[in-house]
């Protein structure tokens, strides 16, 4: 009988090298990493496995694992950080970049807010799934105010230097003035304007102080005083250059108003000030008013606040309590003295309601000179819109300023207080005649002596200034020289200013029949010194208006739905804008 082994012989194991074909194979490349020759590691489970005696069965054996499978869905459904990242240095980095800074811009410019902004960008990334730019695009609130602060309001300012800097049809002459107001937001006092103190002006902005050449603020001592003002300080720190004291001549005709009209005995502004806070905080006011505009077949329209520190205000005012009067002084009349303010019921309680639409009817007194203020607002606010267009400049000054008085003037010497005033003056009794007469009269020679109080009309260098208007007059060689004193310009060729004056002189005709500028002229001559003078005189303000700008864009991005913003942030949004 045979006999068998108790032991059966063991099959000899061979051992396997990790291949690096595995590495470049489709099913294994994704998550396969070689550790050495005997181990490798799944990147997906982060776990180590040996291929030294398995070999592609260890590898095959784990891809078909539960662990792996789970693991691999896990990573499909939830995407890495990195893929919603863009790599330094590459065109997509520059794209988002590009697409970031443009929404803020666009934000900004249009009073949105950040968080607004924030939601905005992430509902794009949303409705724009497919695009790979838009799941790129990051913009949370700290994110944007950082590009506005660090890189938009820095890059304004410097994109303004450089305007200033540039070389321009007037040589290297590239004047520059400085013009600065002062606005409370609750108990912070701002200065929007000053972006910098103009006493370290040179040093932080790089730009040449000796071509600086007029300071322009608002009339009050405190710019214009003659011993401890902000000019007096400006004359101090650089009295090597001639800066010139440029008054806001709109805040000397509003002044001119104000102060005119304040011995009226029917106070037309007050009226204007109790009509508007009747009907501004009531709904139930302004639809018994609206009853009265249906009765007379008026259109309605909306009772305008009158701002006692706004330039144009007060004749918008009056001019739509005009349109409304029928309906308004009827309201008034109706409720009675007794729910009317005393300043409202002198001016409505001798009308006759039931003749409000007969043209033919008599005016009242107070009626009288509420139509003289509306004339007489009309004539301050067109002076004002003159001085607050762009196109207007030191050169035309001193014609609008004469032709203002002119007016003044001639109205006074004609006992003329408007077309409506003159139909109905008539009908007056003969002792309000004589009062309306002389308290008019008060208006016209109060306003005229306060603008030649406030505006030197025989001796301004704005009458100098006014020589060089192409439109109205052909300069001459003794205008430029004495401008050149007066603007305090040294390295100038006289002799040459000659020369080029009798230039401008020949083509004059052509000038003002093309209507052509200086900036055109000297594109076309070489003329090298009355640029010099012209660059000078036209970078001359002549009204704080742009200041006051700045006023209103800050109220608008500074709304109490924005109430958190910093002063830091409405700098830069400013500078932005």
């Amino acid at each position: 009988m045979e006999e068998f082994e108790d032991n059966p012989r063991k099959v000899k194991k061979y051992e396997t090298k990790f291949k690096e074909s595995w590495l470049i194979n489709e099913k294994y490349k994704k998550w396969l990493v070689k550790i050495d020759e005997k181990k490798a590691k799944c990147s997906f489970c982060n776990v180590n496995f040996t291929v030294k005696w398995d070999g592609e069965k260890a590898l095959t054996t784990h891809l078909n694992s539960e662990n792996h499978k789970k693991t691999t869905q896990n990573l499909q459904r939830n995407s890495l950080m990195t893929t919603f990242m863009t790599k330094r240095n590459s065109s997509d980095e520059l794209k988002v970049a590009i697409i970031e800074i443009a929404s803020i811009y666009h934000a900004i410019n249009h009073h949105h807010s950040y968080l607004s902004m924030d939601c905005g960008i992430k509902l794009n990334t949303s409705l724009y799934g497919d695009s790979v730019m838009a799941k790129k695009v990051h913009c949370g609130r700290t994110k944007a105010e950082a590009i506005v602060k660090n890189i938009l309001s820095p890059n304004s300012i410097e994109l303004a230097i450089q305007d200033l800097k540039m070389v321009t049809a007037f040589q290297n002459c590239s004047y520059f003035s400085i013009a600065i107001d002062a606005s409370n937001k609750g108990s912070q006092k701002m200065y929007p304007i000053s972006t910098f103190s103009i006493f370290t002006f040179k040093k932080k902005s790089n730009l040449d102080v000796e071509l600086l050449s007029g300071f322009s603020a608002d009339n009050a001592s405190v710019n214009y005083g003659v011993r401890n003002s902000v000019y007096q300080k400006l004359l101090e720190k650089h009295p090597e250059t001639k800066i010139i004291k440029a008054n806001c001549n709109c805040h000397v005709i509003h002044n001119a108003s104000r102060n005119s009209m304040k011995q009226l005995t029917y106070d037309v502004e007050n009226l204007v000030l109790k009509v508007y806070a009747e009907f501004s905080n009531s709904a139930k006011r302004v639809k018994e008013l609206q009853i009265f505009f249906e009765e007379f077949e008026i259109e309605y329209r909306k009772v305008l606040r009158h701002g006692p520190t706004r330039w144009l205000s007060l004749f918008n005012a009056v001019d739509r309590l005009i349109m409304s009067w029928p309906a308004v002084s009827s309201y008034f009349k109706y409720r009675g003295e007794e729910k009317c303010h005393q300043v409202i019921w002198m001016f409505v309680k001798n009308i006759d309601t039931t003749e409000m639409t007969d043209l033919s009817r008599k005016v009242t007194l107070p009626e009288c000179f509420l139509y003289f203020i509306h004339h007489y607002m009309n004539i301050l606010s067109e002076a004002i819109l003159i001085l607050e267009t762009n196109s207007v400049t030191s050169v035309d000054l001193h014609n609008v300023m004469q032709g203002l008085k002119d007016k003044i003037e001639n109205r006074l010497n004609d006992s003329f207080y408007g077309a409506k005033v003159t139909r109905s003056i008539s009908s007056l009794q003969e002792n309000e005649r004589v009062m309306f007469k002389k308290e008019a009269n008060e208006v016209y020679k109060n306003t005229i002596d306060y603008l030649k109080k406030n505006y030197d009309f025989n001796d301004s260098i704005f009458k100098m200034f006014s020589n060089f208007n192409l439109k109205n007059k052909i300069i001459e060689y003794d205008d430029a020289i004495k401008s050149v004193n007066l603007l305090g310009l040294n390295n100038i060729e006289e002799d040459r200013i000659y020369d080029e004056v009798k230039n401008v002189q020949g083509v004059w005709p052509e000038l003002s029949k093309m209507n052509l500028s200086w900036v055109e002229l000297f594109k076309k001559n070489n003329f090298t010194e009355l640029p010099k003078i012209i660059g000078k005189i036209f970078s001359i303000p002549i009204s704080n208006a742009f200041v006051e700008r700045v006023f209103s864009l800050m109220g608008n991005l500074w709304s109490d739905e924005r109430n958190r913003l910093s002063v830091e942030m409405v700098k830069s949004e400013l500078c932005v804008k």
